[in-house]
């Protein structure tokens, strides 16, 4: 019986993982299709844009899209295997020779399980790179945008880029309610990246496109320190830039989403918005095993049965609406209005409570 087990699972296992490479290239051919004529309409006004800056574009955003719709390549993947098991009759001789459901459902939630893992420990690293340079792309070509913030362990660092000088702010804490900014350092490059002058002070107001320094210290070279007592400075940077600039959780690591929250958070800047991607991944991959039950739910049922076809569209329906939901929770959790756990697990749980109710409802065990 071992024997004969290892061997069903190994079966089971290798039709899953046919349909997921099947559906996963079907899936990643329709993403192609789509955002390259997205992105051929938004170059469509921006002669500059050749086709191989969109290229480049599109490949560093690709593998942040298939991680986003990985548990409905998971699903539909689960629901042909199902579909191919019962169209050969395959899976009432499985049933007939005493394997309970769970135990045909194993190889799949486990092989689902490896995927997720893969996904989360090795793909996902990589991926919030190209997410990375994916935004600084699409901020510079289709945005206008020339700013960028850092976060480290030491404050704030932003970059601003002027016609003819490139500007680094250092601030070692940010108060956005007050629009205050401590600690701040100011060094002016040219376009040769040859030092012209540095600015610091001990506070700093935003207001109206002007920086108004107080305590401030002006360094030029070959010439003495300038001690002023306020100094406004014009900025292109506003509140919004430093609350959107930096890096969004998609270009984070989930290795790295806790520390850069703290990070943030010790800066003066929410970190929220980073705790809850981290959570989300972390459901994402539980989610992968859930749209395997959900999927069995709805293909389980001998082909002979009544109502088969019914049973598979109202489970795409529902993992549909599930996917929705998850959107929905998201926006939720990421403005405050829902505990943070809550809004990344509720869709994951929900998933799992409907597969299993559906699936006892109807089978015998």
């Amino acid at each position: 019986m071992l024997s004969f087990s290892l061997v069903l699972f190994r079966y089971l296992a290798r039709n899953f993982l046919k349909w997921f490479f099947i559906v996963a290239f079907a899936v990643m051919t329709i993403i192609i299709l789509v955002d390259l004529s997205e992105l051929l309409r938004k170059s469509a006004s921006k002669p500059d844009i050749n086709f191989k800056i969109l290229f480049q574009i599109l490949i560093f955003k690709f593998p942040s899209l298939i991680q986003r719709v990985l548990p409905f390549i998971t699903f539909f993947s689960s629901i042909l295997t199902f579909w191919m098991l019962n169209r050969s009759h395959e899976l009432t001789i499985i049933r007939t020779a005493g394997v309970s459901i769970w135990q045909t459902l194993s190889p799949l939630i486990i092989v689902s399980l490896l995927i997720g893992g893969i996904d989360l420990m090795l793909v996902n690293p990589i991926s919030s790179k190209m997410m990375l340079r994916y935004g600084q792309l699409d901020d510079y070509y289709f945005h206008g945008k020339k700013e960028s913030l850092t976060v480290s362990e030491t404050g704030l660092w932003i970059r601003e880029a002027k016609k003819d000088q490139q500007l680094i702010f250092h601030m070692k804490h940010v108060n956005l309610e007050k629009k205050l900014f401590k600690g701040i350092v100011i060094t002016i490059y040219d376009q040769k990246n040859q030092f012209i002058e540095s600015i610091s002070a001990t506070s700093g107001l935003l207001n109206k496109g002007q920086l108004h320094l107080e305590n401030v210290w002006k360094v030029v070279p070959e010439r003495l320190p300038e001690k002023y007592q306020n100094l406004s400075f014009g900025t292109t940077i506003s509140l919004e830039t430093i609350k959107n600039t930096g890096a969004a959780p998609v270009s984070v690591s989930f290795w790295d989403l806790r520390t850069t929250a703290h990070l943030l958070e010790a800066s003066g800047i929410s970190g929220l918005k980073y705790i809850l991607y981290w959570h989300a991944l972390l459901s994402r991959w539980g989610w992968l095993g859930a749209m395997v039950v959900l999927a069995a739910s709805c293909s389980l049922r001998p082909i002979r049965q009544q109502g088969t076809v019914y049973l598979l569209a109202i489970g795409a329906i529902v993992a549909f609406l599930l996917y929705f939901l998850r959107d929905i929770t998201y926006a939720l959790g990421a403005s405050g209005k829902l505990p943070i756990v809550l809004s990344a697990w509720l869709p994951f749980a929900i998933s799992m409570v409907t597969g299993i109710t559906l699936l006892l409802y109807s089978e015998d065990g």
